[in-house]
C-alpha cells in the first residue's frame, strides 16, 4: 500500500504535466449582407436561427 501511495505521488505531483493535444481553431468568412450568425460556445459550430440578409442587392 505504501509502493501505491508513492507511485501515486510521483504521478500526480513530480511528473504530472497536462498539456493540450491540439488547438481547436476555425476561420468563419461571411458576405457583409448577413447578419445574426450565431458562433455558440457549446454546441453545434454555427447557428444559423436567427440569420437574415438586408442589402444584397446594393
Amino acid at each position: 500500500l505504501e509502493l501505491i501511495a508513492k507511485a501515486e505521488e510521483i504521478l500526480l505531483y513530480e511528473d504530472a504535466v497536462v498539456s493540450p493535444i491540439s488547438y481547436r481553431k476555425s476561420s468563419r468568412f461571411q458576405y457583409d449582407y448577413v447578419k445574426n450568425i450565431i458562433k455558440p460556445l457549446y454546441g453545434p459550430g454555427i447557428e444559423f436561427k436567427y440569420a437574415y440578409t438586408q442589402g444584397r442587392n446594393k
